[in-house]
């Protein structure tokens, strides 16, 4: 398996199999197929524990690692770096936190702990503090 182009230069993508796991998580709409990628990173390190062998491990550990920075924050980063250090070169003396997982869509404000999952809710939120 390789995903570099082919010679005429069409990106070929991961393989069929993997493809097709990820057309579960979505439609073929693109927000959709970003959400369901998004999904996929997830869980992925979760369904590769069941799968043996050093390659395996390296990918788990590329899955959660990822995880961890694509979730940002200083919490994650942190944790993410752990992690690794933990895996390759043996216990840090520090465990890694769990991943602070953020919403895939949402809304931030600098004054708010936390996101809003959807308008209304940030609206509700903002004419309460402006209320106040």
């Amino acid at each position: 398996f390789t995903m570099a182009p082919s010679a005429s230069g069409e990106r070929r993508g991961p393989p069929p199999a993997v493809k097709k796991v990820l057309s579960l998580f979505g439609s073929s709409k693109e927000e959709d197929k970003l959400v369901g990628y998004l999904s996929f990173l997830k869980i992925g390190p979760k369904l590769l524990r069941f799968v043996p062998g050093k390659k395996a491990r390296h990918l788990r550990s590329w899955l959660q690692a990822y995880a961890y920075w694509n979730q940002g924050g200083l919490d994650n980063v942190a944790s993410m770096f752990l992690f690794l250090a933990q895996e390759y070169f043996g216990d840090p003396g520090v465990q890694p936190l769990p991943v602070t997982e953020t919403p895939a869509t949402g809304l931030l404000h600098p004054e708010y702990d936390g996101f809003f999952d959807t308008p209304a809710r940030y609206l509700e939120w903002y004419r309460r503090r402006k209320s106040a």
